[in-house]
């Protein structure tokens, strides 16, 4: 049997997402608003604090030991201290909607972005205590896992940039002889999210070809953008408003 959190002066707030502390923060449970409120409510149902995270939109949040973790809008994911909700650090973002992944060769393009860009919304993620891992599903199907083994030093372990739509086609790149602009396994997909993807599964690099293995995926050579305003790469049903969040506080607090 559960019964509800004392929300106290934040009771009409909207609750999107709740963790459980972990170790010293046992007592403790944590959860966001999506105004952008990071809330510990203690043993008693208590809302003991709170911190702003000072986005747009909150989506999700994870807790270890000694991290909290909270997914935003904007490719924003800040960091916290569960014993005091001390602000420790903001992840690196990932990539902009629209990005040219066959131009990032080095980890330089990385992190150099045009004016203005925008970026896909993190909307889940978690912590691998074990192997101090962050793992970051986005609003547009891409997966981030970010190494914060060292907060003062976070760097990409692994991402992935998938459709964020129904594929409604494949189809594979002939085999041709030597000097070929594309290597041998090359195949594209199209999606409803206005994208031609061309993959290559072959676990090689490429000598004489025009596209080369980049650093946002492995597998993807190039994206195609059918689309320059990029209305449907990202998943409309994820967007704010068409979330469909759940009121988890008043399941949460036990006697």
């Amino acid at each position: 049997m559960g019964r509800s959190a004392i929300l106290g002066d934040q009771r009409n707030n909207y609750f999107c997402d709740v963790a459980c502390g972990r170790g010293e923060s046992a007592d403790s449970t944590f959860a966001v608003t999506k105004s952008g409120l990071l809330c510990e409510f203690n043993g008693r149902r208590l809302l003991d604090k709170w911190v702003e995270l000072r986005i747009s939109v909150a989506y999700s949040i994870t807790v270890g030991e000694n991290l909290i973790l909270v997914g935003c809008s904007d490719g924003i994911v800040r960091c916290f201290s569960p014993l005091d909700l001390h602000f420790i650090c903001t992840l690196p973002r990932p990539h902009y909607l629209g990005v040219d992944v066959a131009k990032g060769l080095t980890g330089r393009q990385m992190s150099s972005h045009p004016p203005s860009s925008k970026y896909p919304d993190v909307i889940a993620l978690t912590l691998d205590e074990t192997n101090k891992k962050v793992t970051c599903v986005h609003s547009d199907h891409s997966l981030y896992v970010w190494d914060v083994k060292d907060v003062k030093k976070i760097g990409k372990s692994h991402s992935f940039l998938y459709h964020s739509a129904c594929i409604w086609g494949v189809e594979t790149y002939p085999d041709l002889p030597e000097g070929s602009p594309l290597p041998g396994g090359t195949f594209f997909t199209c999606a409803s999210d206005d994208t031609i993807r061309i993959w290559n599964l072959e676990q090689k690099t490429f000598q004489n070809c025009a596209l080369k293995r980049n650093i946002y995926c492995y597998e993807l050579l190039k994206i195609l953008y059918t689309d320059p305003n990029l209305v449907f790469i990202c998943d409309i049903d994820l967007l704010p408003g068409k979330m469909h969040f759940f009121s988890f506080l008043s399941f949460f607090f036990i006697y």
